[in-house]
């Protein structure tokens, strides 16, 4: 039997956590703590930092349930760090602020595009700023948010009452976590292609024949939306 590719047995297992999700079957369905605007505002402010790359290919990203689901059920047990699953790329924030969750998302979306400086620094110096064989993790969450062939992401937040870190516990925190799909921050692999002035958009690829505020989105003619 053939082997079925990275790709296809992520979108099996995405559309299973979609379905578990709506369904409740298997396990009851957790709850994200984002509402439907919340989302809205996740999604544009991940592609309002994309599209300041300028790149010759960077892919407008829109909301997964099935990442949301998953995100739901790793931030309801209030154990902070990393799944390091290899399956998605993810970034996580926390915040003992008493904010709201639309304020606490932001300020997390905003905190990863602030890492935009080590990447400058790094590319002015050809070296890399993510990367586990140099031993460098400064701006990997940034890294990961505007991966050019990124296309969906998913996220949840929850307060936590007691929220476990790896070598400190907080009270009354928040967590809020992003998974995306596919993973970004490959070893060896650059992130995008920055843009000679007139080239934005350029190598989308042939369904994503649209090119709106320098990210490539789907044709119109296109079924569903991949």
């Amino acid at each position: 039997m053939a082997l079925l590719s990275h790709y296809t047995v992520q979108m099996v297992l995405t559309l299973l956590l979609t379905l578990t999700a709506r369904s409740g079957l298997g396990v009851e369905a957790v709850e994200s703590g984002i509402s439907d605007q919340l989302k809205t505002n996740i999604v544009q402010l991940h592609n309002m930092y994309r599209g300041m790359i300028k790149a010759k290919m960077m892919l407008a990203l829109r909301w997964d349930e099935g990442l949301e689901a998953v995100a739901a059920d790793w931030v309801n047990q209030c154990y902070f760090q990393h799944m390091a699953d290899e399956h998605w790329g993810e970034n996580i924030y926390r915040s003992e602020l008493d904010n709201s969750q639309n304020e606490v998302a932001a300020r997390g979306v905003m905190s990863w595009n602030v890492e935009i400086s080590y990447m400058m620094v790094a590319e002015q110096n050809k070296e890399p700023c993510c990367d586990a064989d140099y031993n460098t993790t400064l701006c990997c969450n940034y890294q990961q948010m505007v991966w050019a062939s990124t296309r969906k992401v998913g996220c949840a937040l929850k307060r936590c009452a007691v929220l476990t870190g790896v070598d400190q516990t907080y009270k009354n925190a928040w967590f809020f976590a992003c998974l995306y799909d596919p993973p970004g921050n490959v070893a060896g692999v650059q992130p995008y292609e920055r843009a000679p002035s007139g080239d934005v958009c350029t190598l989308c690829p042939y369904i994503f024949d649209r090119c709106e505020k320098s990210l490539c989105h789907p044709s119109s003619f296109c079924r569903g939306n991949p």
